[in-house]
This record gives structure tokens, C-alpha cells and sequence, in this order.
């Protein structure tokens, strides 16, 4: 049941509203839906490998009342290639210190680990709470994870026909569970044809209707050492049933530094 978003969403959020990609050649319009999202989702993933940003979360409720977080993000790749990262709330004060890890695995979904420091404690994010609110915002726990599941047999993928996002061009496709219990009952994404990376997706709950729209707004391209990475700025959830909005911003995006993959650990998110 879990492999379905994982795999679905991996870069929506972390996923969308960190998707940092390779951008270069144009994706062929004779790849297959599946290959489509997968080739997508491993540039999101490869651009993981070193970048440290400051990230500002705008929650708008269904009144229209917002509150302002600040939080660091950073990633890093070890040296057996999987993905790391770690986004920790700096203000204000009632969540400031707490902080989520994901660790990319060989195979299966990520795993993921929450520090409440008011507990003193680390706890696992386990399937079953995956599709809870992550710290009150529209994401998910599971919309926030940056990297795909290896395994993607429990998905079925449709090539749409192309569309327009914001006036680019993009490959559409959608994507439906096979199991019972899944958390969406389809999603929708579009990938934009030149940097093939996912611009847009459309989440649909378990009765099919309209649930979440998540839109990248502003895309930048970053020079790396390894070659340019386009950075999707700012990039929003919003819930369309209950009216509410989550605004994902990053600011200062540093894809050279230098980090310790000790760092990147369920001991290291309590420093």
C-alpha cells in the first residue's frame, strides 16, 4: 500500500517543492508512462546529492489566516548512492528544533524518521501514519519524500494527452493503485517535456473526487559542479476540498557545500 505514493509522488514535494533535476535533453515523446515517471524521478533524485537551502512554509487556512515557518533543508548522497535529506524547523518557537530524515533504500520505499524535541525522542514514520498531516500543513508524510520506491508493481500507469502547465508544454500521465486502502485513488502528473520534471500533480481520494492540486510556480537554474540543476522555488499544495493551502519557498540554495553523511542519521537529527 505504501509503495503507491512513494513511487507515485517521490519528488512531489520534498517530492515537488524540492525537486531539484538534471536538465538537459528533452524527454522522447516515444517513452512509455512508466518509463516517462520513472526517468522524471531519477533526476529529481540525483540532484539530492549536495544542497543545503533555507525553506520558508506559508500555511493559509480555509479562513485565510497564515502562519510562517522557517526551516533549513539539506541533502547529500553517501557512498553507496542512496539520497539523504533532512528538513528541520528553525521557528517559530512551538515547532523550532523538530525535524524529519528520509534515507532512499535498494529496493521498497524510503524510510522516514521525526524528532519532536519536546519528547526528546526520534520516531519512525510507519506506513499507516504515511498519509497523516505532515506538522499541520497540506503535505502529507508521504508527499514529502524527495526519493521514488525502487519497487512499482502495485502502480498502473496512462499515458493523457499532452497538456499546457503555466505555458509549458508537458507529458501527462496518470497513475492508479492496484491494491485496497491506498491513500489516492489516482494521481495525475505533468512532467515538463524540456527538463522532464514534474510541474504539476492532481490527487484524487478514495472516491475519485478532486482532493490536492501541487503546483510549481518559480523554477531556477543553479550552477553545480556536476552540471546545471533547475530548482523549483516555490511550489504549493492546495487541498481543494477543505479550502486550506501550503506555500513551499527556498531561499539561499547552495548545491556545493560540503556535508558529513554521519549527519544524515536518526541519532544525528537530536543535535
Amino acid at each position: 500500500m505504501s509503495r503507491f505514493p512513494r513511487a507515485a509522488l517521490g519528488a512531489t514535494a520534498l517530492s515537488l517543492w524540492t525537486t531539484l533535476a538534471f536538465a538537459q535533453a528533452p524527454a522522447p515523446a516515444a517513452l512509455g508512462a512508466e518509463d516517462l515517471v520513472k526517468q522524471a524521478y531519477e533526476r529529481n533524485t540525483a540532484a539530492y546529492s549536495n544542497i543545503r537551502a533555507n525553506l520558508k512554509m506559508t500555511l493559509t487556512t480555509t479562513k485565510g489566516e497564515t502562519k510562517v515557518r522557517d526551516l533549513e533543508l539539506r541533502g547529500v548522497r553517501n557512498s553507496a548512492g542512496l539520497v539523504r535529506t533532512i528538513v528541520r524547523f528553525r521557528s517559530p518557537a512551538d515547532v523550532a528544533g523538530t525535524a524529519f530524515l528520509v534515507l532512499q533504500n535498494n529496493s521498497g520505499p524510503p524510510d522516514q524518521y521525526l524528532y519532536l524535541p519536546n519528547l526528546k525522542k526520534v520516531r519512525r514514520i510507519a506506513a499507516g501514519q504515511a498519509s497523516q498531516s505532515f506538522m499541520g500543513s497540506d503535505f502529507t508524510f508521504l508527499d514529502m519524500s524527495p526519493v521514488p520506491a525502487a519497487g512499482t508493481t502495485d502502480l498502473s500507469y496512462q499515458k493523457m494527452p499532452d497538456a499546457e502547465v503555466g505555458g509549458q508544454a508537458a507529458f501527462v500521465v496518470e497513475i492508479k493503485p492496484r491494491v485496497q486502502g491506498a491513500p489516492y485513488s489516482r494521481v495525475v502528473i505533468y512532467v515538463q517535456k524540456e527538463l522532464l520534471i514534474p510541474i504539476k500533480a492532481e490527487f484524487f481520494d478514495a472516491v475519485g473526487a478532486p482532493l490536492k492540486t501541487l503546483l510549481v510556480r518559480k523554477l531556477k537554474k543553479l550552477k553545480a559542479a556536476d552540471g546545471p540543476r533547475v530548482v523549483p522555488l516555490e511550489t504549493e499544495m492546495r487541498n481543494l476540498q477543505k479550502g486550506s493551502s501550503t506555500v513551499l519557498a527556498l531561499e539561499d540554495v547552495d548545491v556545493e557545500t560540503k556535508q558529513a553523511e554521519a549527519d544524515f542519521t536518526p541519532a544525528a537529527l537530536e543535535q
